[in-house]
């Protein structure tokens, strides 16, 4: 619950600015929040490696 309150104001901008940028786009922001739905229901299994140079990071999402 504290972490939620700290990072309210947080998300009340991204909120704020997700909204700002479907009006500038044009797009519906009940299709952009589909669409960010659809995102996160297919990301549990993924996996993604970023290579650069002689650092690599490995992210496995459950």
């Amino acid at each position: 619950m504290p972490v939620l309150l700290v990072l309210s104001p947080l998300l009340l901008l991204g909120v704020l600015a997700g909204l700002i940028a479907c009006r500038v786009i044009r797009i519906s922001p009940l299709g952009a929040l589909r669409g960010i739905g659809y995102l996160l229901w297919a990301l549990p299994g993924a996996r993604f490696e970023i290579e650069q140079g002689p650092m690599a990071v490995f992210v496995s999402v459950w």
